[in-house]
């Protein structure tokens, strides 16, 4: 939530691809309800369910057109992951204000994101967690 509320402006919801991102969407919304934001979590498929709602974004109720998001992931190593999920979420109507990773593992997602016009930020990186 910290890497999370320090992007500019109000953040109202977290989300990313499905598996990988939901923990920490919804861990991310928890920690932000504890802090007094409202901050809804959201999952992107990568394909549309064949049956139910058949859609790409679920949680998309709490989050009406313009609303500003943050994509998550677990580890982030070409930025490709990040870029779908930013692209899926724009098509949805949402506006993507930055990508948030655990583990940014420095091979090239940052460079390639931030070539795209997105805003990358880690918790951790590939040499904090094991060195050099």
């Amino acid at each position: 939530w910290q890497e999370v509320k320090q992007l500019p402006g109000p953040i109202h919801g977290v989300g990313g691809l499905t598996l990988g991102a939901d923990p920490i969407a919804t861990a991310t919304s928890i920690a932000a309800a504890l802090d007094g934001a409202a901050v809804h979590a959201f999952i992107i498929r990568k394909e549309p369910k064949g049956h139910g709602t058949g859609q790409w974004l679920e949680g998309r109720k709490n989050l009406p057109s313009g609303s500003r998001v943050v994509i998550v992931e677990d580890v982030t190593t070409t930025g490709d992951s990040s870029m779908k999920a930013a692209e899926r979420a724009k098509l949805e109507g949402l506006e993507v204000v930055g990508i948030v990773t655990l583990v940014d593992r420095e091979e090239g997602a940052r460079e390639n994101l931030e070539g795209q016009g997105q805003v990358l930020r880690s918790v951790f990186t590939r040499t904090q967690v094991v060195g050099k």
